[in-house]
């Protein structure tokens, strides 16, 4: 049985598809330093840029040398007409430097303004102006990380009247940039 997790011991196996992903969960640390063939780990760059050190951090670094890693943030804030918070940026850099992840992405959306943080990542209008503040914005994160980054688009339950693209128009223009 190929499986990430054994439901019944709550016990990590091996995973022998080579395209199977996982998130690295302190839950399941114990289990991932047992694993010998481990599959690529999504880190959450959130749960692990803002560490100095300590137990999180130590494992983090033992489990992923001994693997591919995918990093992907949440806190970015990658839509803000304010500029993107440099020392959040820069934090990333030292994590991604430290780790070299195949892929760094973070979601198509914004979450804060200067006065207050949604912690939740809301959905922006697909118009020329988000466009170029949007393509501004990656290539800031793409020279601060010197690396490719990787945009996610959210599942949004609204839709601005002000959109002048779908959503797909509106990615692939960000590609195209």
């Amino acid at each position: 049985m190929d499986s990430a997790q054994n439901i019944s011991e709550n016990k990590l196996i091996n995973c022998k598809s080579k395209v199977f992903g996982a998130g690295l969960r302190a839950a399941h640390y114990s289990s991932w330093h047992e694993i010998t063939d481990l599959p690529t780990l999504e880190i959450m760059a959130d749960n692990y840029m803002f560490l100095k050190g300590g137990p999180g951090l130590y494992h983090m670094r033992r489990i992923t040398e001994r693997t591919q890693t995918v990093v992907h943030g949440v806190g970015l804030n990658l839509a803000t007409a304010y500029g993107l918070d440099k020392e959040y940026c820069y934090l990333l850099k030292s994590l991604c430097d430290s780790i070299q992840p195949k892929v760094v992405s973070d979601h198509l959306c914004f979450s804060a303004t200067p006065s207050h943080n949604s912690f939740d990542l809301l959905p922006i209008p697909f118009t020329p102006v988000t466009l170029n503040l949007l393509c501004e914005n990656v290539n800031i994160i793409q020279d601060i990380l010197k690396r490719q980054f990787s945009i996610e688009n959210i599942s949004s339950y609204i839709s601005y009247k002000e959109s002048t693209y779908t959503e797909i128009e509106f990615l692939n223009e960000i590609c195209k940039r």
